[in-house]
């Protein structure tokens, strides 16, 4: 029989990311893929096999990657069980919010090895982050390959599972959030009379710039903070007036937000 390296079960937004970034460290002859959708699987013709259903990706692939939603998940073990229970070996990477591994072990009808991650979108681009924890089957090889397939997306970092809905609401969910403040400093540049063009560009050089200062200074957050405010001047104009209208509490309250929905979906 056939087997390949990986398999995703699943080519969406965040299944397809994480293919083609496997797809950049290994050949098309160690990846297989199936989506319901034919015209997704099509899309990862050139970097993966495309097989005929979800149970035979289950059944061929060292490593599985279930990229769909989380509402779908029992009829999608439902439907690869059989192909699970041939594959011993087989480790299953989940990745839906809310779904935790001892959700996952309740789901299956064998005890294997899981992988839990929480991927971001930036990962497309090399500049994500992927949470991960793992159940006490995962050997140090099959992690290592896990990893290793992982590389080029950005951060991987390993953290206690029960942290991971936490993190995850800045990691997953707060890209939103800085496309949100992005496009809020594009409008407010249009309205003082700049250009769409030229007020987004400037918006997303500066907040690009600012996170690559934050990730390589010695200074705190908000020491840089106060190294652009000089006293008397503009920048504390607009920083005290951020502070006094509450935006820390603003930010802490949408993250608190999506983490109480995350505990809802929570399997």
């Amino acid at each position: 029989m056939e087997k390949f390296t990986f398999g995703f079960i699943g080519c969406g937004n965040m299944g397809g990311t994480l293919l083609k970034a496997v797809a950049k460290k290994f050949p098309k002859t160690e990846i297989c893929c199936y989506d319901k959708i034919i015209e997704k699987s099509n899309e990862m013709s050139d970097f993966a096999t495309v097989l005929s259903g979800s149970c035979e990706v289950a059944e061929k692939s060292r490593i599985i990657f279930i990229g769909v939603k989380p509402q779908f998940y029992e009829d999608c073990f439902a439907e690869i069980n059989g192909g699970l229970s041939n594959n011993l070996e087989g480790v299953i990477v989940s990745m839906a919010a809310g779904v935790s591994i001892s959700g996952v072990e309740k789901l299956i009808s064998t005890k294997r090895a899981i992988i839990r991650i929480m991927p971001n979108t930036p990962c497309q681009f090399g500049k994500g982050v992927i949470l991960y924890d793992c159940n006490n089957f995962v050997t140090d090889d099959q992690r290592r390959l896990f990893l290793d397939s992982m590389q080029s997306c950005g951060l991987v970092d390993n953290l206690e599972e029960g942290l991971i809905d936490v993190a995850s609401v800045i990691s997953g969910c707060g890209p939103a959030f800085v496309y949100m403040y992005i496009d809020a400093l594009k409008k407010a540049g249009v309205k003082l009379g700049l250009d769409d063009e030229k007020a987004l560009n400037y918006a997303v050089k500066t907040v690009e710039g600012s996170a690559v200062t934050v990730q390589n200074s010695t200074k705190s957050v908000s020491d840089l903070i106060k190294a652009v405010c000089s006293p008397g001047g503009t920048t504390i104009e607009g920083v005290n007036y951020f502070e006094e209208n509450g935006l820390y509490e603003l930010v802490e309250k949408a993250l608190n937000a999506s983490y109480q929905k995350t505990l809802k979906l929570k399997k």
